[in-house]
């Protein structure tokens, strides 16, 4: 792909007496303060009707470094406005731009907002936001050796009626 700074953003709505869906105004959202091709993002929407989006970000065009960098829409439903900068999921910066992400919305009332689980030199961790802040980082799976493991495809992740997080 093409090094830029944004991800591209639209919001659809379904028509299902015609089994169509009518695209919104394209929005480009700068996720990465210098260019990067491969931004592996990923979007959900939270019980409470926001947008949000997290994808990896170079974060150091001298020594090439990368984050998963995550937003909030400030409106509700509102993709085409502004965002809030939501911090960064990755305790140090990666050496490898393949880092994946995958946001999966909270039950609504259990304390949390958003789940991320996501890709890190090989390894599968999480951290869930309560609306304040990212909790502390934990590890789903530690490859110990390679990242080629999660190279290829973002971790997958669903939250069940319960509000338990399946990753």
């Amino acid at each position: 792909s093409t090094p830029s700074l944004e991800v591209t953003i639209r919001k659809g709505t379904v028509s299902p007496s015609t089994a169509t869906i009518t695209w919104g105004t394209e929005k480009k959202l700068a996720i990465s303060p210098y260019n990067c091709c491969q931004k592996n993002s990923s979007i959900c929407v939270d019980a409470a009707g926001y947008v949000w989006v997290a994808g990896s970000s170079n974060v150091n065009e001298n020594q090439v470094r990368y984050q998963i960098r995550s937003y909030q829409s400030a409106a509700v439903g509102n993709v085409e406005g502004s965002w809030t900068d939501r911090g960064n999921l990755l305790n140090q910066q990666s050496t490898y731009s393949t880092g994946k992400v995958t946001l999966v919305p909270a039950k609504s009332g259990s304390g949390y907002v958003v789940w991320a689980v996501y890709t890190y030199d090989g390894d599968i961790l999480s951290r869930s936001h309560d609306g304040t802040g990212w909790t502390s980082e934990e590890t789903i799976y530690s490859s110990s050796s390679s990242v080629l493991n999660t190279n290829w495809a973002p971790p997958s992740a669903v939250v069940d009626a319960n509000g338990v997080v399946h990753a």
